[in-house]
């Protein structure tokens, strides 16, 4: 019998994995997502990240592993009411995974 090669999805390891989203009220033109273990986004570039919600154009992306985190830096600030989903579309193979942010940025 051939044995059954698992299959990784993205949508699970995001659901299961990411700890937090968040903009803070302290640094509103970043996102800062933390994650259990970062060992998938070991190729990722950050031409896979865009953003959906409040439109903000992406500054940088830096994937920190030894950290645990991606940083999304925008050009301008998200401020108090504004919506924001990190959308990773991975180019090397799998689904396209939404996540939306917390935005904790205050009036």
């Amino acid at each position: 019998m051939a044995k059954k090669k698992h299959l990784f999805s993205w949508q699970g390891f995001w659901d299961n994995e990411c700890i937090s989203a968040v903009i803070a009220n302290a640094l509103p033109a970043a996102i800062v997502m933390t994650f259990r273990t970062m060992k998938p986004f070991t190729r990722a570039v950050a031409g896979e990240f865009t953003l959906t919600g409040t439109a903000k154009t992406i500054d940088t992306v830096t994937i920190d592993l030894p950290g645990k985190t991606i940083s999304i830096t925008v050009t301008v600030p998200y401020a108090f009411g504004n919506t924001c989903n990190v959308v990773f579309n991975p180019t090397l193979k799998g689904a396209t995974v939404t996540k939306a942010v917390i935005n904790n940025v205050e009036e």
